[in-house]
Protein backbone atom coordinates (compact mmCIF):
# COMPACT_ATOMS: atom_id res chain seq x y z
CA UNK A 1 0.00 0.00 0.00
CA UNK A 2 1.09 3.60 0.21
CA UNK A 3 2.29 3.23 3.23
CA UNK A 4 5.07 0.27 4.09
CA UNK A 5 5.85 -1.09 7.57
CA UNK A 6 2.22 -0.01 8.99
CA UNK A 7 0.12 -1.38 11.31
CA UNK A 8 -3.40 -0.39 11.59
CA UNK A 9 -6.67 -2.37 12.52
CA UNK A 10 -4.73 -5.60 12.79
CA UNK A 11 -2.25 -5.07 10.37
CA UNK A 12 -4.61 -4.68 7.46
CA UNK A 13 -6.22 -1.30 6.40
CA UNK A 14 -10.02 -1.68 5.62
CA UNK A 15 -11.44 -2.00 2.41
CA UNK A 16 -13.22 0.91 0.60
CA UNK A 17 -16.97 0.52 2.27
CA UNK A 18 -19.59 2.06 0.13
CA UNK A 19 -22.01 3.02 2.43
CA UNK A 20 -25.33 4.38 -0.02
CA UNK A 21 -23.90 6.18 -2.36
CA UNK A 22 -21.03 7.43 -0.49
CA UNK A 23 -17.50 5.75 -0.87
CA UNK A 24 -15.81 5.74 2.71
CA UNK A 25 -11.73 5.76 2.03
CA UNK A 26 -9.45 3.55 4.47
CA UNK A 27 -8.71 4.65 7.94
CA UNK A 28 -5.07 6.27 7.68
CA UNK A 29 -2.12 3.60 9.12
CA UNK A 30 -1.88 5.17 12.94
CA UNK A 31 1.97 3.69 13.56
CA UNK A 32 5.11 3.59 11.69
CA UNK A 33 6.14 -0.10 12.85
CA UNK A 34 10.09 -0.39 11.90
CA UNK A 35 10.84 -2.74 15.21
CA UNK A 36 14.13 -5.18 14.18
CA UNK A 37 14.22 -4.05 10.78
CA UNK A 38 18.12 -3.88 11.02
CA UNK A 39 19.58 -7.29 10.05
CA UNK A 40 20.95 -8.61 13.39
CA UNK A 41 20.99 -5.12 15.07
CA UNK A 42 23.10 -3.57 11.77
CA UNK A 43 21.61 0.20 11.56
CA UNK A 44 23.58 0.27 8.16
CA UNK A 45 21.09 -2.63 7.26
CA UNK A 46 18.14 -0.90 8.17
CA UNK A 47 15.93 0.39 4.71
CA UNK A 48 14.70 3.94 5.44
CA UNK A 49 13.08 4.00 1.99
CA UNK A 50 10.21 2.21 3.94
CA UNK A 51 9.17 6.04 5.40
CA UNK A 52 6.97 7.86 3.24
CA UNK A 53 7.70 11.45 1.84
CA UNK A 54 5.64 14.21 3.29
CA UNK A 55 3.50 15.06 5.92
CA UNK A 56 2.75 11.55 7.64
CA UNK A 57 -0.51 10.73 9.74
CA UNK A 58 1.86 8.54 12.15
CA UNK A 59 0.44 8.57 16.33
CA UNK A 60 2.92 6.09 17.07
CA UNK A 61 6.82 5.46 15.66
CA UNK A 62 8.69 2.27 16.79
CA UNK A 63 12.53 1.93 15.47
CA UNK A 64 12.98 -0.46 18.74
CA UNK A 65 16.08 -3.01 18.45
CA UNK A 66 17.43 -1.71 15.68
CA UNK A 67 21.05 -0.71 17.03
CA UNK A 68 20.53 3.04 16.31
CA UNK A 69 23.07 5.46 17.50
CA UNK A 70 22.31 9.36 18.29
CA UNK A 71 24.34 9.18 14.56
CA UNK A 72 20.93 7.87 12.93
CA UNK A 73 18.65 9.71 15.13
CA UNK A 74 18.79 13.11 13.10
CA UNK A 75 16.79 10.94 10.94
CA UNK A 76 14.21 9.64 12.74
CA UNK A 77 13.69 13.38 14.75
CA UNK A 78 13.31 14.39 10.93
CA UNK A 79 10.49 11.90 10.24
CA UNK A 80 8.83 13.07 14.13
CA UNK A 81 8.52 16.18 12.48
CA UNK A 82 6.33 15.32 9.74
CA UNK A 83 4.06 13.27 11.84
CA UNK A 84 1.72 16.17 13.74
CA UNK A 85 -0.45 14.13 15.32
CA UNK A 86 2.83 12.10 17.12
CA UNK A 87 2.02 10.68 20.39
CA UNK A 88 4.26 7.74 21.17
CA UNK A 89 7.57 7.29 20.20
CA UNK A 90 9.77 3.89 20.78
CA UNK A 91 13.42 3.87 20.62
CA UNK A 92 14.33 1.26 23.00
CA UNK A 93 16.92 -1.43 22.57
CA UNK A 94 19.08 0.75 20.78
CA UNK A 95 22.63 2.44 21.16
CA UNK A 96 21.75 5.87 21.50
CA UNK A 97 24.53 8.17 23.87
CA UNK A 98 24.34 11.47 25.78
CA UNK A 99 25.11 13.05 22.23
CA UNK A 100 21.51 12.18 21.24
CA UNK A 101 19.50 13.89 24.46
CA UNK A 102 19.53 17.60 22.71
CA UNK A 103 17.78 16.27 19.38
CA UNK A 104 15.24 14.36 21.83
CA UNK A 105 15.04 18.01 24.34
CA UNK A 106 14.38 19.50 21.21
CA UNK A 107 11.64 17.11 20.21
CA UNK A 108 10.07 17.35 23.73
CA UNK A 109 9.96 21.09 22.75
CA UNK A 110 8.38 21.14 18.97
CA UNK A 111 5.79 18.27 20.18
CA UNK A 112 4.64 19.31 23.60
CA UNK A 113 1.75 16.71 22.59
CA UNK A 114 3.84 13.43 22.77
CA UNK A 115 2.69 11.20 25.18
CA UNK A 116 5.22 8.78 25.39
CA UNK A 117 9.10 8.49 24.83
CA UNK A 118 10.76 4.99 25.27
CA UNK A 119 15.00 5.16 25.44
CA UNK A 120 14.78 1.94 27.73
CA UNK A 121 18.03 0.15 27.00
CA UNK A 122 20.13 2.74 25.69
CA UNK A 123 23.63 4.43 26.69
CA UNK A 124 22.14 7.43 28.34
CA UNK A 125 24.14 8.90 31.57
CA UNK A 126 22.72 11.28 34.26
CA UNK A 127 23.89 14.33 32.13
CA UNK A 128 21.58 13.23 28.78
CA UNK A 129 18.86 12.07 31.15
CA UNK A 130 18.92 15.32 32.89
CA UNK A 131 18.79 17.48 29.72
CA UNK A 132 15.72 15.60 28.22
CA UNK A 133 14.03 15.66 31.74
CA UNK A 134 14.48 19.50 31.74
CA UNK A 135 13.14 19.87 28.38
CA UNK A 136 10.48 17.90 28.89
CA UNK A 137 9.13 19.53 32.13
CA UNK A 138 9.59 23.07 30.87
CA UNK A 139 7.83 22.21 27.47
CA UNK A 140 4.52 20.58 28.97
CA UNK A 141 1.61 22.58 30.84
CA UNK A 142 -0.60 21.35 33.33
CA UNK A 143 -3.40 20.54 31.15
CA UNK A 144 -2.00 17.83 29.47
CA UNK A 145 -1.16 14.20 30.06
CA UNK A 146 2.22 13.79 32.09
CA UNK A 147 5.25 12.29 29.67
CA UNK A 148 5.29 8.64 29.77
CA UNK A 149 9.70 8.73 30.15
CA UNK A 150 11.05 5.27 29.72
CA UNK A 151 14.95 6.03 30.97
CA UNK A 152 15.30 2.41 32.99
CA UNK A 153 18.53 0.47 32.51
CA UNK A 154 20.70 2.96 30.95
CA UNK A 155 24.28 4.05 32.61
CA UNK A 156 22.96 6.01 34.87
CA UNK A 157 25.10 5.30 38.10
CA UNK A 158 23.57 5.99 41.52
CA UNK A 159 19.72 6.69 40.09
CA UNK A 160 18.80 6.92 43.54
CA UNK A 161 21.07 10.34 44.06
CA UNK A 162 20.10 11.24 40.66
CA UNK A 163 16.35 11.23 41.15
CA UNK A 164 16.45 12.67 44.08
CA UNK A 165 17.85 15.50 42.77
CA UNK A 166 15.53 16.10 39.66
CA UNK A 167 12.81 15.53 42.39
CA UNK A 168 13.88 19.03 43.85
CA UNK A 169 14.28 20.91 40.76
CA UNK A 170 11.60 19.68 38.36
CA UNK A 171 8.34 18.13 38.63
CA UNK A 172 8.69 14.49 37.75
CA UNK A 173 7.16 11.04 39.88
CA UNK A 174 8.19 7.98 39.08
CA UNK A 175 5.27 5.94 39.76
CA UNK A 176 5.44 4.23 42.70
CA UNK A 177 1.73 3.97 43.35
CA UNK A 178 0.55 2.01 40.09
CA UNK A 179 -2.81 2.23 40.62
CA UNK A 180 -2.79 6.09 41.99
CA UNK A 181 -0.70 6.92 38.83
CA UNK A 182 -1.23 5.54 35.57
CA UNK A 183 0.41 5.98 31.79
CA UNK A 184 -1.97 9.23 31.35
CA UNK A 185 -2.21 10.83 35.27
CA UNK A 186 -0.29 11.64 38.10
CA UNK A 187 -1.52 10.98 41.57
CA UNK A 188 1.34 14.16 42.26
CA UNK A 189 -0.28 15.76 39.54
CA UNK A 190 3.51 15.55 38.41
CA UNK A 191 4.37 16.72 34.22
CA UNK A 192 6.94 13.81 33.93
CA UNK A 193 6.87 10.08 34.87
CA UNK A 194 9.80 7.91 35.24
CA UNK A 195 8.66 4.83 35.52
CA UNK A 196 11.00 2.00 36.79
CA UNK A 197 14.18 5.14 36.52
CA UNK A 198 15.93 3.98 39.54
CA UNK A 199 16.02 0.08 37.63
CA UNK A 200 20.02 0.78 36.02
CA UNK A 201 22.48 -1.30 34.37
CA UNK A 202 24.41 0.02 37.46
CA UNK A 203 21.91 -0.51 40.19
CA UNK A 204 21.03 -3.26 42.32
CA UNK A 205 17.38 -3.92 43.25
CA UNK A 206 17.42 -4.65 46.83
CA UNK A 207 18.98 -0.54 46.86
CA UNK A 208 15.92 0.80 45.60
CA UNK A 209 13.80 3.08 47.63
CA UNK A 210 11.32 2.45 44.96
CA UNK A 211 11.15 -1.43 47.36
CA UNK A 212 9.88 -1.40 51.00
CA UNK A 213 13.11 -1.23 53.68
CA UNK A 214 12.42 -5.21 54.33
CA UNK A 215 14.94 -5.18 56.42
CA UNK A 216 12.81 -4.23 59.06
CA UNK A 217 9.58 -5.75 57.89
CA UNK A 218 11.75 -9.10 56.93
CA UNK A 219 8.31 -9.62 54.81
CA UNK A 220 9.27 -10.22 50.95
CA UNK A 221 5.61 -9.87 49.57
CA UNK A 222 5.52 -6.18 48.93
CA UNK A 223 9.43 -6.43 47.14
CA UNK A 224 7.37 -8.96 45.04
CA UNK A 225 4.52 -6.83 44.39
CA UNK A 226 6.30 -3.84 42.81
CA UNK A 227 8.68 -6.34 40.87
CA UNK A 228 5.27 -7.76 39.60
CA UNK A 229 4.19 -4.44 38.61
CA UNK A 230 7.42 -3.90 36.66
CA UNK A 231 7.11 -6.98 35.02
CA UNK A 232 3.62 -6.14 34.63
CA UNK A 233 4.43 -2.71 32.61
CA UNK A 234 7.21 -4.06 30.38
CA UNK A 235 4.48 -6.45 29.40
CA UNK A 236 1.85 -4.42 28.50
CA UNK A 237 5.32 -2.04 26.26
CA UNK A 238 4.94 -5.69 24.78
CA UNK A 239 1.57 -5.64 23.39
CA UNK A 240 2.32 -2.41 21.86
CA UNK A 241 5.39 -3.48 20.15
CA UNK A 242 4.54 -7.16 18.36
CA UNK A 243 5.08 -8.77 21.37
CA UNK A 244 8.63 -7.84 21.37
CA UNK A 245 9.49 -7.69 25.28
CA UNK A 246 11.14 -4.87 26.70
CA UNK A 247 11.02 -6.52 29.99
CA UNK A 248 14.30 -6.15 32.14
CA UNK A 249 16.75 -8.91 33.70
CA UNK A 250 17.25 -8.70 36.77
CA UNK A 251 20.59 -10.40 36.46
CA UNK A 252 22.28 -10.51 33.37
CA UNK A 253 21.59 -13.17 30.93
CA UNK A 254 23.61 -15.10 28.48
CA UNK A 255 23.49 -14.60 24.75
CA UNK A 256 21.84 -17.63 23.80
CA UNK A 257 18.88 -16.87 26.88
CA UNK A 258 17.92 -13.60 25.41
CA UNK A 259 17.69 -15.26 21.84
CA UNK A 260 15.22 -18.14 23.25
CA UNK A 261 13.53 -15.66 25.00
CA UNK A 262 13.17 -13.15 22.00
CA UNK A 263 11.90 -16.37 19.63
CA UNK A 264 9.46 -17.46 22.61
CA UNK A 265 7.94 -13.65 22.67
CA UNK A 266 7.64 -13.78 18.80
CA UNK A 267 5.47 -17.22 18.56
CA UNK A 268 3.54 -16.08 21.06
CA UNK A 269 2.88 -12.85 19.11
CA UNK A 270 1.78 -15.07 15.94
CA UNK A 271 -0.18 -17.28 17.86
CA UNK A 272 -2.55 -14.09 18.99
CA UNK A 273 -1.50 -13.65 22.52
CA UNK A 274 0.44 -10.74 22.97
CA UNK A 275 -1.27 -8.24 26.13
CA UNK A 276 -2.53 -4.91 24.83
CA UNK A 277 -1.41 -2.10 26.65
Amino acid sequence: GAYPGVASNGGVLRSFERLGSVVMAPRPPVKLDLSSHASNGDVSTLDWSEVPEGLLPYEELDFSYNGITSTELDRILEICSRCPKLRVLKLFKNSIDDTGADGIAQLCQSCPGIEEIHLSHNMFTADGATVIIMAAENSRSKDTVPLWLRLEQNHIDDAEAVFRRLQDKYSVCRRIDAKACTSRTCAKRCLVHLPHFCLQRLSHVDSHQDLPQLAKTGNPAPARQMLRQFRDDLDRQKGKSKGRDERVPLAAKSDEQQKMRKLTDEEMHRNGHSNGH
